[in-house]
Parts: C-alpha cells; sequence; structure tokens
C-alpha cells in the first residue's frame, strides 16, 4: 500500500466524490475508527451506561487482532474507546496494531490506571490525549466518577504531564 500520507489525501478526495456524486457504493474507506475489544471500566459515572449496569462484553485477542489488521490499513486514527477505560482493554495490541499500520490513537482516559510511566510506554502512537476529569473539585469530582479518587488521579495527571 502506498504511504500512509499519500493514502489519506486519496481517500479525502474520494470521499469528497463519494458525497458530491451521491454515491450508493463508496469507494472511500473510514479515515478514523472507533474500536474497542471491551467495556470494561472501573468506574461508575453518573452520566455513563455503566452506571446503570450495562452488561460486559469482550472480544477475544485473536479475533481483535484480525479486526485490527481489516481495518488499519485504511483507517489513520483510532479512538479505542466504548464507554470504557481503555487501560483497561488489550492497548498493548491496539498499540501493536497501530504500529504495524502507520495509525494514531485518540487516547480518552479517567486517569486512574495511567500514570507517567505508563504514557510514555503509549506515547508513540498517541495522536491525542484527553483526560476526562468533570471537576476540579475533589468532593464534586468523587461525587461524578463514582470509585475514583482525586488524590491519585492528580498525581497520575501530574506524571503525565
Amino acid at each position: 500500500m502506498q504511504n500512509k500520507l499519500a493514502f489519506e489525501i486519496d481517500n479525502y478526495l474520494a470521499i469528497v466524490h463519494d458525497l458530491a456524486s451521491r454515491a450508493e457504493a463508496w469507494i472511500s474507506r473510514p479515515a478514523w475508527v472507533e474500536f474497542s475489544t471491551n467495556n470494561v471500566c472501573n468506574l461508575r459515572c453518573v452520566m455513563c451506561g455503566q452506571s446503570d449496569g450495562e452488561p460486559y462484553q469482550a472480544m477475544k485477542k485473536p479475533r481483535a487482532a484480525l479486526l485490527l489488521d481489516e481495518l488499519l490499513p485504511w483507517a489513520s486514527l483510532i479512538t479505542p474507546h466504548a464507554n470504557s477505560e481503555p487501560l483497561l482493554a488489550n492497548i498493548d495490541l491496539v498499540q501493536e496494531k497501530c504500529r504495524e499500520h502507520q495509525c494514531w490513537i485518540n487516547l480518552i482516559t479517567n486517569a486512574t490506571v495511567m500514570d507517567g510511566a505508563r504514557f510514555r510506554e503509549l506515547a508513540d502512537r498517541i495522536w491525542k490525549l484527553s483526560i476526562s476529569i468533570d471537576s476540579h473539585l475533589p468532593d464534586v469530582f468523587e461525587k461524578v466518577r463514582a470509585l475514583a479518587v482525586f488524590p491519585e488521579v492528580e498525581k497520575n495527571v501530574r506524571e503525565i504531564l
């Protein structure tokens, strides 16, 4: 396959063509993918389906690897998130496949399990890191993000920075 930047430009033009021509069968491919190997989260935030007892789902690693090998040659960005904490999913597999397919990771985390050391392990593939905090006030933070401990998250964020 041609280099990723050239492909991205060609695919963007194909998207414009598909939209402008009102094509029923698209020649373009998705450049940005949201994909997660499970929906596990260690928190029960009041605004999330996890707090309502959303059922646990997980994909076996070989199946996830196969799907990533099908998706990532076409994609330039993946968001490994599904009402979950991505570091509790198989983030190492995602990172490995992103390296292999020259894809970047848009990582959204609650920073409860990601500290500075873990960030450095993932940093070479991270395109954007979003840390979901919801409040700078410890009591509000812990009320909204049930099971989170503000001082631990604050320590992790400082290490990441």
